[in-house]
């Protein structure tokens, strides 16, 4: 995700998991911070001018989940973070 974010110029990546999954988010959740403590995740990653933050979004245990229009009609700061991001894109 880090190399993709960089890739397009993006510092900032959410992760959606089911709200089934609490033992999964942990263990996710867990390795992000020990990516952070290493320097792989961060602000100025390993000393670069890259910086980059994964967030873990938990679901509330939801049928619907994993495709973009379905989750972004249930959190609408999402929604307009994806479409923002798509038009700051067009113009570059």
């Amino acid at each position: 995700m880090a190399i993709a974010a960089y890739a397009i110029g993006a510092s900032q990546g959410y992760i959606y998991i089911r709200g089934e999954y609490q033992g999964q988010a942990r263990k996710l959740e867990k390795a992000i911070e020990q990516a952070e403590k290493q320097g792989y995740l961060g602000e100025n990653i390993h000393g670069s001018d890259f910086s980059f933050h994964i967030h873990v979004h938990r679901g509330a245990g939801a049928y619907i989940c994993g495709e973009e229009t379905a989750l972004a009609t249930l959190t609408p700061t999402l929604s307009a973070f994806l479409w923002l991001s798509r038009i700051a894109h067009i113009g570059k």
